[in-house]
């Protein structure tokens, strides 16, 4: 077995030296988990020009196939340095089309469409009532375009549907869905009338955005007090289980030093569970993934610690359903002589864990 893996490991690398990436210790340690997983993408993704960003701000987000899984011959090479976000449009192996902007805690997924749609959200911690969505699309060879000039309130129209109307978002995400047309936004409001009183909603999601009309408040219409979450907190890191009706809220403690995370079932059963970081994902098995300054954890649903392991430069992008099966998918940017390039691995969601044996 020792020596399959070493065999395996040192594929990884071959592959990866397929271009002669300066030496970077982040690419080692991607490639020995690489190895382990499978590619997805036939062929290097060519990007054009390289950012100025650390290849770890950069990512690739495939266009969504109908079938499931993704379709490579169109996508989004994104850029971030946590304030700005910068998304190119990617057709064929060059640029297409390009936008950016201002994107406080900018956060993105793919859209199951069809068609190349990415969903991005800024949660603005100094601003929060700016807090709102994006959709971009690119359909080559056209040019890249948003859903209007700047970013569109998460909860306008929502808001005769709750029993308060002082509110803003503080948390947001989206939830791998077995449907092929549209995924599942989560959002936790806060009231902002009453002190630490939030409640959380759900919208289908698709290439339109979020379908208010069919939104649904999760735990009924009134607030309800989440006095574990610190007065002035403007964004917090959060999700909902569908299967289980658990919430989580993972942020950043001032008063312990530390990421701190909190899950309740019910209005008033809350419990802190040992995650001390930063929550990337709420995986369809329960699982909480962390990705942290190149190290990738997996904590069960109760905070347990079950996998540890270096990532190095391998971005999480989403959590797809191909076939019935649950399969998370990781980008690895590879910059080379002023150009970027990709190459795109998954593995199934049932063995993510595996990876820190």
């Amino acid at each position: 077995m020792i020596r399959r893996v070493v065999i395996a490991a040192l594929g990884g690398v071959i592959c990866v030296s397929c271009l002669p990436v300066p030496f970077d210790l982040s690419f080692s340690k991607a490639a020995m988990i690489t190895s382990r997983m499978t590619q997805d993408n036939p062929d290097l993704i060519s990007a054009g020009g390289s950012d100025t960003n650390s290849p770890t701000d950069q990512a690739f987000y495939p266009s969504v196939s109908p079938a499931g899984g993704f379709d490579y011959s169109a996508g989004f090479a994104t850029s971030s340095d946590g304030t700005s976000v910068q998304i190119r449009g990617i057709a064929g192996g060059s640029q297409y089309s390009s936008q950016g902007g201002s994107a406080a805690n900018p956060q993105l997924w793919p859209l199951k469409s069809g068609v190349s749609y990415l969903f991005a959200t800024s949660l603005d911690d100094q601003n929060p009532l700016s807090n709102g969505y994006g959709i971009f699309q690119g359909t080559p060879p056209g040019s890249l375009t948003s859903s209007g000039n700047g970013y569109y309130s998460l909860l306008t129209s929502p808001t005769p549907l709750l029993s308060f109307t002082s509110l803003q978002v503080v948390g947001v995400s989206v939830g791998a869905d077995p449907s092929l047309t549209a995924d599942r936004l989560h959002v936790l409001v806060q009231d902002t009338s009453q002190s630490q009183y939030y409640a959380e909603g759900s919208f289908p999601l698709d290439s339109t955005g979020p379908l208010v009309s069919s939104f649904v408040a999760l735990r009924g219409t009134v607030s309800y007090q989440l006095p574990f979450i610190p007065v002035g907190t403007n964004r917090v890191l959060y999700f909902y289980d569908e299967t289980m009706g658990r919430s989580y809220a993972s942020f950043s403690d001032a008063n312990q030093g530390r990421w701190t995370c909190y899950a309740w079932d019910a209005v008033g059963s809350y419990l802190q569970i040992p995650v001390t970081h930063p929550v990337a994902a709420l995986l369809s098995n329960g699982q909480l993934l962390s990705m942290e300054d190149g190290t990738a954890r997996v904590y069960d649903r109760d905070g347990a610690l079950r996998a540890t392991f270096d990532v190095g430069n391998l971005a999480f992008i989403a959590e797809e359903y191909v076939n019935g099966e649950a399969r998370c998918y990781f980008s690895q940017a590879l910059p080379y002589n002023g150009t970027q390039h990709f190459n795109v691995y998954w593995i199934a969601t049932s063995r993510l864990s595996s990876l820190g044996s």
